[in-house]
């Protein structure tokens, strides 16, 4: 448990720091730290954790996109019709 604790910490702070960086050195009014940092971190999945499984990998990332932007919708409805 203290290890996860650690690193996500760890990775918290990266993430945080790069979008500082990303904001004062790109552009204000778009995430591009948040999404390079996404990028990075799937190439770096995809060395560090190969099984072969290739199919079911894409299958999970293609549903977390999905049910992502479902949720996305539904929270914005939902907030929406509150009086």
């Amino acid at each position: 448990m203290l290890l996860v604790v650690v690193g996500g910490g760890i990775g918290a702070g990266i993430r945080h720091l790069t979008s500082m960086g990303a904001l004062r050195l790109v552009a204000p009014n778009y995430p591009w730290g948040t999404m390079a940092i996404n990028i990075i971190g799937s190439f770096a999945m995809g060395l560090l954790w190969e099984r072969g499984a290739t199919l079911p990998a894409f299958g999970y990332a293609l549903a977390s996109v999905i049910v992502a932007i479902v949720a996305l919708f539904l929270g914005l409805w939902f907030v929406r019709s509150l009086p």
